[in-house]
């Protein structure tokens, strides 16, 4: 299983079972962004692989807003982001949130998987748009 340049989200994955896929999928090589419901649990993982893994490069994770049913959480490496948007509810969502990097677009990278749906997405003075439908996440690349 060569996952290198693939782009993986692992919800839960500060424990348990989401932790081992997490510290699987970067052994072989994948851009991970682990998800976890509190930021004290993810630092907590992340300082652990980073003891297990030590050439591991976490770039910046940061929460970049949280609903009561809806999360987005961005991967900052090398000036690049990957943006990932969950919507854990029952109807559409839009989100709104101040961009992690500078960028002019973002290509949804799920949007050629079986079963994806039009996210739509705009931004403007540094900040980001998404309309997700319901129960429903994406990773969205942040471009210049």
């Amino acid at each position: 299983m060569k996952l290198k340049d693939q782009i993986a989200v692992v919800t839960g994955g500060s424990r348990g079972i989401g932790y081992a896929v997490v510290r699987a999928f970067l052994k072989e090589g994948a851009e991970v962004v682990l998800c976890a419901s509190r930021s004290e649990t993810a630092e907590r993982a992340v300082s652990q692989l980073k003891a297990e893994l030590p050439e591991l490069t976490d770039g910046e994770v940061k929460e970049l807003q949280l609903t009561t049913q809806c999360y987005a959480f961005a991967r900052v490496l090398d000036g690049k982001a990957c943006v990932v948007v969950l919507n854990n509810g029952d109807s559409p969502a839009q989100l709104e949130f101040q961009l992690p990097v500078e960028a002019s677009s973002a290509k949804d990278l799920l949007a050629d998987t079986v079963g994806a749906q039009p996210v739509l997405t705009s931004m403007e003075w540094g900040r980001m748009k998404v309309q997700l439908p319901s129960n429903y996440a994406t990773i969205l690349q942040l471009e210049k």
